[in-house]
């Protein structure tokens, strides 16, 4: 007796699986016109730029302080010499760097460079590279 409930118990269980036959309302798995929603978020993956420099003067090059916060603000800069592949001449040097600054002024804006001033003179001063 107890066998046969367990068995009617079991197949009314399993009966509204087997017994389906519409398929069911649309997902994004299933409807070809939908896009699924994605799970993840975006990173946020700034593209850096780079400003170009004849020497390492005035950039604090080395600093890790330094080179965070000219990342965040979305550049490096890179020092190259005079007759390097890419960027023989003066002019194209400060092509390039006009280009660049355009960009940052969009992303950072208009008074962008006066806060990463006092941001690397107070990184200068934590890490013991400012004198005076």
């Amino acid at each position: 007796m107890i066998v046969r409930c367990f068995i009617l118990i079991l197949m009314l269980a399993v009966e509204p699986a087997l017994a389906q036959t519409t398929p069911p309302a649309s997902t994004s798995n299933t409807d070809f016109n939908k896009k699924a929603r994605n799970s993840q978020k975006k990173s946020n993956v700034k593209k850096i730029r780079y400003l170009l420099k004849r020497d390492t003067q005035h950039t604090s090059y080395g600093n890790p302080c330094v080179v965070e916060i000219t990342r965040s603000k979305g550049f490096e800069y890179l020092v190259t010499l005079k007759g390097q592949p890419g960027y023989e001449s003066e002019a194209q040097r400060g092509l390039h760097n006009f280009t660049v600054n355009i960009a940052l002024l969009f992303r950072n804006g208009p008074f962008w460079k006066s806060g990463l001033r006092k941001k690397i003179e107070d990184c200068r001063q934590k890490s013991g590279d400012y004198v005076g």
